[in-house]
């Protein structure tokens, strides 16, 4: 759960994980020493939570879907680009594709003027889970 050789020395630790009660190796310290409780027990414990992701909608948060859809090419650009294999035409056409991509979202007015609607409040959501959440989330 914590890492053995932090265990060693506690008394002078110098790590990633703050000794406070609130933390998650004061928490783990104080189950493991103060409760008694055992390793395998938070092991199983550990093992049987569930995570659900909650999303809150905000009009200072949430960019335009073709932003969005617009960094996602970008992205796509990019890694295109670093292939060794790509032949001299296909580079210029990319970098041409990018520079219009930066050109279009450099004119484009990222901050709303207007209150959006909780409608496409809602469809802007849905747009960051299809471009980035959806990638991000492991499979199971």
């Amino acid at each position: 759960l914590v890492r053995k050789n932090e265990h060693a020395d506690d008394t002078h630790h110098i790590g990633p994980l703050p000794m406070i009660e609130d933390s998650i190796r004061g928490t783990m310290e104080i189950l493991l020493e103060d409760d008694g409780v055992s390793p395998d027990s938070i092991f199983a414990e550990l093992m049987s939570q569930k995570c659900e992701i909650v999303l809150t909608a905000h009009p200072t948060e949430v960019n335009r879907k073709t932003i969005i859809r617009k960094y996602r090419n970008i992205s796509e650009l990019l890694a295109h680009l670093e292939r060794p294999d790509l032949h001299p035409f296909e580079r210029a056409e990319a970098l041409n594709n990018l520079r219009g991509i930066i050109a279009a979202i450099w004119g484009s007015d990222e901050i709303r003027r207007v209150k959006p609607t909780v409608q496409k409040e809602a469809a802007g959501g849905c747009a960051v889970i299809e471009s980035v959440l959806w990638d991000a989330v492991p499979s199971y």
